[in-house]
């Protein structure tokens, strides 16, 4: 093969990877959660643990999933649902998706930073990601940052 090959011909280390075909969350764990068998709860458990899901919308769906299984499941769910929250705010994941939400109005690290101090990080009563959103939202921060003129865009950034 020669050094002008097209990508298509050859693979390199240097191409992205294509699509996987990995699914986390299929329709029928969302259709009817009751009836997870052992094997997708373990691999539900198993992308939580290894940060595969990584985003608000899938770490819903499988929160909504454990919600409906049986009693003793909890026992089993909470901790590694519990550690993915805390995971998806301390990546960088929850703001990366409030600025893809807020584009004509860039949301401050800051804030967010904020608010992270501010909420305790484990207790028993929802989620981590939800208790700080819920946090910006009572403690009017946003209004807070946009009146001291950091705007939600933070210190010294002005948008034009």
């Amino acid at each position: 093969m020669s050094a002008y090959s097209s990508a298509s011909e050859q693979s390199s280390i240097y191409s992205p990877p294509g699509p996987q075909d990995y699914q986390v969350v299929t329709a029928s764990m969302t259709s009817n959660p009751q009836n997870l068998s052992n094997a997708d709860k373990d691999r539900l458990l198993h992308a939580l643990r290894s940060h595969l899901v990584n985003t608000l919308p899938e770490l819903r769906r499988i929160e909504r999933i454990f919600a409906a299984l049986p009693n003793n499941a909890p026992n089993t769910t909470a901790q590694p649902m519990q550690k993915a929250w805390l995971h998806y705010v301390d990546s960088h994941s929850l703001l990366n998706e409030l600025r893809g939400l807020t584009r004509h109005y860039p949301f401050s690290s800051e804030c967010l930073d904020e608010a992270k101090a501010s909420v305790p990080r484990a207790t028993g009563n929802g989620n981590f990601c939800w208790r700080v959103l819920k946090w910006v939202r009572d403690q009017y921060v946003l209004a807070h940052f946009a009146l001291s003129g950091h705007g939600l865009c933070g210190r010294g950034r002005r948008m034009y």
